[in-house]
């Protein structure tokens, strides 16, 4: 492992700059700088790892993986926990994204509280369960069609306003809704980043979203930048998680993937590079996404993502998010 290199070139300026580290220039896109690593980690599974999550969590940052991607649902709040737990000490180290959680429409929870509460009692939980005053990115996880944006951007305020986030960001929403939320949202509450499900076997942003995106500068993360495994040594992932990856190819992969990964295949083969590295590198090559956040359960494969991004750096652009609560957004062209 080139740790030198890891270190100097994972790096990518984030919501308030690329990070000191990097060997390319940061575009900085407010006052403050926010720098995150180029890839996160998705925390969807990490309170199934209590035992090693701290030495995980250490061996991220000697990588310069400083991003961790979490939210209040991932194990019913255990993985915001866990995490909570294994990084006293190592906190101001971190970028901590959570999300807002929305509950169920029908819920009594919609039906009896104040409209938006949920979004301040959300906020509130994640904080208490990560031991900490504040999360560098809010996420708003789904779209909520019933609470009126207005309420919504009031209840989004006082979060900025506390400090208890640094910047606001958005998770599966459509152009339409971005688009929403933008036009009427002042400067400090638009949205800074995105997050949307990005693979070559399936994306859930649009050409016009990403368009929208790279003209309003507003970068776009990917999650499930491996398809759940599936473009990362599929075999050894069906062998150890067979039932999921047969059910994430149900629900989301087109008919004809294995076509598709055969081709990916051959190609790495070719390259003589694994296959996550080559399906990484197309997609930043691609300009599909500016920032990954795969699950990495072991350190085994959270040092495999960390290369995947190495080796795919020399056609990774830079990037800033920044915090449009404190300047305008200045973002790279193409």
């Amino acid at each position: 492992m080139r740790e030198q290199n890891l270190h100097s070139r994972m790096c990518f300026t984030y919501p308030h700059s690329i990070s000191s580290h990097t060997s390319r220039p940061g575009k900085s896109l407010n006052r403050e700088i926010l720098s995150i690593s180029a890839m996160g980690v998705g925390g969807r599974d990490l309170w199934r790892r209590p035992r090693h999550l701290r030495a995980f969590l250490v061996r991220a940052l000697e990588l310069g993986v400083d991003h961790l991607d979490l939210a209040a649902t991932y194990g019913n709040g255990m993985s915001e926990t866990r995490v909570g737990q294994s990084a006293i000490g190592i906190r101001d180290y971190l970028k901590i994204a959570t999300k807002i959680t929305r509950p169920d429409l029908d819920s009594l929870h919609c039906r009896r509280h104040t409209p938006g509460s949920y979004i301040s009692s959300s906020i509130e939980g994640s904080l208490r369960r990560l031991q900490t005053d504040h999360v560098d990115i809010c996420y708003i996880h789904h779209w909520d069609p019933v609470t009126p944006l207005d309420v919504q951007l009031r209840r989004m305020e006082m979060i900025l306003k506390s400090g208890k986030a640094r910047l606001i960001g958005a998770c599966n929403m459509n152009l339409h809704q971005l688009i929403s939320w933008q036009e009427i949202a002042d400067d400090p509450l638009r949205i800074s980043v995105i997050q949307q499900h990005i693979n070559l076997l399936h994306q859930e942003a649009s050409p016009s979203l990403r368009e929208y995106c790279n003209r309003q500068h507003i970068p776009i993360i990917g999650y499930s930048p491996f398809a759940r495994g599936w473009l990362a040594d599929p075999s050894q992932h069906l062998r150890e998680r067979r039932a999921e990856l047969l059910e994430y190819a149900q629900r989301f992969l087109p008919q004809d993937f294995l076509l598709h990964l055969e081709i990916l295949q051959r190609q790495a083969r070719q390259a003589s590079v694994p296959m996550a590295n080559l399906a990484l590198s197309k997609l930043f090559e691609g300009r599909l996404l500016d920032a990954a956040i795969p699950s990495a359960g072991t350190i085994k494969h959270l040092v495999e993502n960390a290369e995947s991004v190495l080796n795919s750096s020399d056609s990774m652009p830079s990037r800033s998010i920044a915090s449009s609560f404190h300047s305008s957004l200045q973002h790279p062209t193409y």
